[in-house]
């Protein structure tokens, strides 16, 4: 067992690491195998400095690289909505993982380690003697390639307690345990976790990921543990290989980790407010945003000189910030002109309440958009999207489709007749009678479609 200290040369509190962990990197890599990819972290947290020793070569990027084509996201869990869906609690049964509005990396909540109580973590301290575990499956990787997670975690433990986390084929890893990856100590603040999973890539068995915490009978403890942004993504191996040579169809793909190339071309017409204060787009923490504070307006946002032909297929990730009753966001594309004067078609999902949303696709003529609905208004079942969550939408445009889909599952596929077009795309906000609205992206892909 490898062991890893983490010490103060302040105060002499100790953070403790049992076996590898990598930290996270928000962008695949290549690696070689699991046991021989090790990081360096050093955090400063309250005032202390950490440092991790790591006691083989350590291999990392200088920087982290764009989403490349095939991957796709598998899980997005920020448990803005509790815990539910594929993720299970399993061991103690009382004061056991919950979310928290305590901290969070993302927008309100985390999951806690003892949060299915009465307990307060700004005054409460965690109970003794718990086995707790927060499961996801099972996870399908027998299409992809190559696969990793990453994810946030906050830690405030006394020696002998631990936050754990590992990957297994075992549908019950709180029966039969599993090779963990295993943390103590003050650390309170977020940090970054980073599991790859290639080595469960091309298998036809399910995989589970699994947080673990346990404490002892000590009387000496905190806060615990925190997890938040579990993501996992894998890559579907939609690459075009030659000997020695890779060779990558032209296509698009911003991250939106620097400067904004987007912008405004077009919004509501001689109605809207004088000026331009009552919208704005712009980058900011990896992720592209939108803002409008109008009532009853709207705004399109593109990367302007960009243009695509068909067939092609268009992926971004969106979280709907700040919401409200019927205001929508929605993917344009198909514009002959930069500034949307012409035909072109909108994809629009509009807010209903408590996360659920309805969706419609039109084919639009300039600012006003009154042309044939070609599917809507569907209300979008809250399994498939949860309007409160970041959703992954795609859209494929090829020679005589539209076809949508939400996290992998399809909403539509739609044959018009009159399909035109050729390949401006965007984004666009909406406001109904109430405002402001804001929407996030944390990526936009537009890459060729293959009809074979």
């Amino acid at each position: 067992m490898l062991e890893y200290f983490l010490a103060s040369p302040v105060i002499g509190e100790a953070f403790t690491y049992r076996r590898t962990q990598v930290a996270r990197d928000r962008a695949p890599r290549k690696s070689e195998t699991l046991r021989r990819v090790l990081l360096v972290t050093v955090a400063v947290a309250g005032g202390l400095l950490f440092v991790m020793l790591i006691p083989s070569a350590v291999h990392s990027a200088d920087r982290p690289a764009p989403i490349p084509e095939g991957w796709r996201v598998m899980l997005n869990e920020t448990f803005e909505s509790g815990i539910g869906g594929r993720w299970r609690v399993a061991g103690s049964v009382w004061y056991n993982w919950d979310t928290t509005t305590y901290t969070s990396t993302s927008p309100t909540h985390s999951a806690w380690s003892v949060g299915s109580g009465d307990l307060d973590p700004a005054l409460d301290e965690y109970p003794a003697n718990r086995n707790n575990w927060l499961i996801y499956g099972p996870l399908d990787l027998s299409q992809v390639w190559q696969a990793y997670a990453t994810f946030d975690w906050w830690l405030d433990t006394s020696p002998g307690d631990w936050l754990g986390w590992c990957v297994t084929t075992n549908a019950n890893p709180e029966v039969t345990g599993c090779d963990e990856t295993l943390l103590s100590g003050p650390a309170r603040t977020w940090l970054d976790g980073n599991i790859p999973l290639d080595l469960f890539a091309r298998s036809p068995v399910p995989v589970y990921l699994a947080f673990h915490f346990t404490s002892d009978e000590d009387t000496e403890r905190g806060t615990g543990a925190f997890i938040d942004n579990v993501v996992i993504r894998g890559d579907y191996g939609r690459h075009v290989f030659l000997p020695l040579v890779r060779q990558d169809p032209p296509g698009y793909s911003e991250d939106f980790s620097g400067a904004t190339t987007w912008e405004v071309v077009e919004h509501t017409g001689g109605d809207g407010p004088p000026g331009t204060g009552w919208f704005s787009v712009y980058n900011q923490s990896g992720t592209l945003r939108m803002w409008l504070n109008d009532r009853w307006e709207h705004i399109i946002a593109s990367p302007r000189e960009m243009s695509i032909a068909p067939p092609y297929e268009i992926e971004t990730n969106i979280y709907f910030y700040q919401r409200s009753w019927s205001s929508g966001y929605g993917i344009v594309f198909g514009s002959p002109t930069q500034n949307f004067s012409g035909q072109y078609y909108r994809l629009l999902i509009v807010y209903i309440s408590e996360g659920s949303m309805q969706g419609q696709l039109q084919r639009c003529n300039g600012s006003q958009c009154d042309g044939p609905t070609l599917w809507g208004w569907v209300n979008i079942p809250l399994h498939m999207a949860n309007g409160k969550e970041w959703n992954t939408w795609r859209v494929v445009r090829d020679g005589s489709h539209i076809l949508i889909y939400v996290n992998n599952n399809q909403l539509a596929d739609v044959v018009d007749s009159g399909l035109t077009g050729t390949g401006y795309f965007g984004l666009f906000l909406s406001t109904w009678e109430f405002a402001p609205v804001e929407i996030w992206a944390d990526y936009y892909n537009v890459l060729p479609h293959s009809q074979s």
